[in-house]
């Protein structure tokens, strides 16, 4: 059941069955294939600051509602603003978009996306954004919009910090789609289920993120946060800013107790006090 406070565009709820620490946040516009318009990117932002500001929650999932994950962007949406010659409203769109994404890489709590289907432009875009990518088997992903066009630069930012450059700008000078075991090689899926069953993905999503919400909080967040800040330095700038990192985990409560718990061979006792 969906929260009281969730719009009927993006569904926020805890996962069935666990004590809370994983919560599900669902595109529910399959009629119009789950496209990121501004209300959805809005509404997506919403939802996965609000996620973040629970002490309970330690992964956020994120799901397409229908037969597909996100087709990408309202194209209608685009070509009336583009009609009009409104440069305004293209702009907010794609810093509306800017700022989901950004949203997604910043955020402490690990989001997993869980596709099917049709995962394309800005849709890809979202789940590479994302820390983990679990698919079911019949999942196709693409950077269509050179067919139309209208070329996948924004989805380009993310599709090339997942994939070398060259497999990157194959997909988005052709926008052929690539399925689910090309994905897997390439490095943009960490998991494809052996069939289609949508039982079988959430399955696996559930002791994936369950295999990090068992961990401490704290400990996630600062590792997610060093990582993405040293991937973009030189390698001595890197090394220096994860040293830098190791130093402050070294403070964080829940260091002290994971090593204490090793040496005593036991199990930690997590506080997920930072």
């Amino acid at each position: 059941r969906a929260c009281a406070n969730s719009s009927n565009l993006v569904l926020m709820e805890p996962w069935t069955g666990n004590d809370g620490s994983i919560t599900k946040i669902t595109m529910n516009n399959a009629s119009k294939r789950n496209c990121l318009s501004m209300a959805m990117m809005t509404a997506l932002t919403s939802k996965i600051e609000l996620a973040n500001q629970s002490n309970n929650v330690r992964v956020i999932v994120l799901s397409g509602h229908g037969p597909v994950f996100s087709a990408g962007h309202d194209l209608k949406e685009l070509l009336t603003a583009s009609e009009n010659e409104d440069r305004e409203t293209l702009t907010q769109i794609f810093t509306t978009c800017t700022n989901l994404m950004l949203t997604v890489r910043e955020s402490p709590i690990p989001i997993i996306s869980m596709v099917h289907g049709w995962c394309a432009a800005a849709g890809l875009q979202l789940a590479a954004a994302s820390d983990i990518i679990v698919s079911t088997a019949n999942c196709k992903f693409a950077t269509p919009g050179v067919n139309i066009g209208l070329f996948c630069s924004t989805p380009a930012v993310e599709l090339s910090r997942c994939v070398g450059p060259k497999i990157a700008m194959e997909m988005l000078l052709t926008g052929k789609p690539i399925d689910a075991s090309r994905a897997y090689d390439i490095g943009l899926v960490n998991h494809v289920t052996a069939n289609d069953d949508m039982d079988t993905l959430e399955q696996k999503t559930e002791e994936i993120a369950m295999e990090i919400a068992n961990k401490s909080k704290p400990v996630i967040a600062i590792g997610k946060k060093g990582f993405h800040t040293q991937i973009q330095m030189s390698l001595t700038e890197a090394h220096e800013s994860a040293g830098c990192n190791m130093v402050e985990n070294l403070h964080i409560p829940d260091a002290k107790e994971g090593i204490r718990s090793f040496v005593e061979k036991r199990s930690p006792n997590w506080s997920h006090q930072s």
